[in-house]
């Protein structure tokens, strides 16, 4: 008699195979995957890391009060950095970050205590956002905070740098407003369009001016554009004077379209540098002990450190401000330059317009006065992105 062949079959091997294949994707989903346990794992060590870092400097916030109730910024980094030396500060005002085992943390004046959202601190964010608070951009991203006099970039769509005309900082902002201004005089071998469209004459180097007053170009303002760039008083200003006429020809914004990108600045929001009012803005926000104030009369603007000054010049050089690039980018004369023009007209004289000195003085020179030169400034439009690139942010057109 025959015996049956009692092996197994090659279907039945398929089969098993096919089983033990579907047992294997079972228990690599289980382990891996977005729900997997080793996923599970990652998140809660890092879930684990953030609720420490959090909790041990909240601890530190919860003994930094004053007796007046509020949040000590001086006594809550005295304290972070007796109990937790490990820990990094940055930031001189709230909000500030802390780096802690790897995490970055965001305390407000408030109190509250957030790890900062990772998968958020790559996204682009739009200028608008960032143009909250007094003293700094409150908008925090890696970590940063984007500050007055921060150095912003430009690349394309596909991420290429773009080469400018001259580097750009921030200088001012105001609810969804944000200005850069030119971080350095301009050369006037930049301004060759200018020169022709303007009327003015030049040194060589940086200094523009108008040799007399029938060379000027351009004799009326844009209210629109004056109250874009904060030229509030405009109207009141006498328009037969040079200094308004000057100030027109640094207001007119077509006439500084060369340093315009259409990606990023809309039309009309360019001018030749910035008014006397949004100079002491820009200065009253970073300067917050050391105001400077506006008063204004038919022939131009009075400047000083009273709330109502009649004073044609103040001394800011004994001033932390004097220090700062953003406003005195040279502290002595830069080839033969000696500052830089506000378009703003003085009530000195009716042919004086407002300037900024390297000597510390925000002060008044006249029209034909061969010391000054510009820096353009730029109002971008809504809807512009930033992302940060090292030290720096980038903005990046659409």
């Amino acid at each position: 008699m025959r015996q049956k062949n009692k092996g197994i079959t090659l279907i039945a091997l398929v089969i098993t195979i096919i089983v033990l294949l579907i047992l294997a994707g079972v228990a690599i989903s289980t382990l891996t995957g977005d729900n997997g346990i080793l996923t599970k794992a990652v998140t809660a060590k890092k879930d684990t890391e953030n609720a420490s870092a959090k909790e041990r400097i909240q601890i530190e916030v919860m003994g930094s009060y004053g007796e007046d109730g509020t949040l000590d910024l001086d006594t809550l980094k005295s304290n972070i950095s007796a109990h937790i030396p490990e820990a990094s500060v940055e930031g001189d005002t709230f909000p500030i970050t802390v780096t802690l085992d790897g995490q970055t943390v965001i305390i407000d004046g408030n109190g509250n205590v957030e790890i900062q959202d990772e998968t958020k601190d790559k996204e682009l964010i739009e200028a608008k956002d960032i143009a909250t608070n007094p003293d700094i951009f409150k908008k925090v991203t890696e970590g940063k905070v984007l500050n007055y006099g921060d150095t912003l970039k430009v690349t394309d769509a596909d991420g290429n740098q773009v080469d400018l005309e001259v580097e750009w900082k921030v200088f001012y902002a105001e609810g969804n407003d944000i200005y850069l201004i030119a971080s350095d005089y301009v050369p006037v071998s930049k301004l060759e369009s200018q020169k022709t469209s303007l009327g003015f004459a030049d040194n060589g180097n940086y200094n523009i001016y108008w040799n007399t007053s029938s060379d000027f170009k351009v004799t009326s303002i844009d209210t629109a554009i004056a109250s874009r760039f904060m030229l509030n008083q405009e109207a009141t200003f006498t328009k037969s004077n040079s200094n308004y006429k000057m100030t027109a020809c640094l207001l007119d914004a077509s006439k500084w379209e060369t340093f315009r990108d259409t990606r990023w600045a809309d039309e009309n929001n360019v001018i030749g540098g910035p008014t006397l009012e949004m100079y002491t803005a820009s200065w009253n926000k970073k300067y917050a002990n050391n105001k400077l104030y506006t008063n204004a009369n038919s022939t131009g603007y009075y400047v000083g450190t009273s709330e109502t000054p009649a004073t044609y010049y103040a001394d800011m050089s004994s001033t932390p401000g004097y220090q700062d690039e953003l406003y005195y980018p040279h502290r002595a004369e830069y080839n033969s330059c000696h500052g830089y023009w506000l378009a703003s007209p003085s009530t000195l004289y009716s042919s004086n317009e407002m300037d900024v000195n390297y000597n510390g003085s925000v002060g008044t020179d006249g029209y034909n006065g061969n010391y000054y030169g510009v820096r353009p400034l730029v109002h971008l439009k809504s809807g512009i992105k930033l992302k940060p690139q090292g030290k720096d942010f980038v903005l990046v057109s659409e």
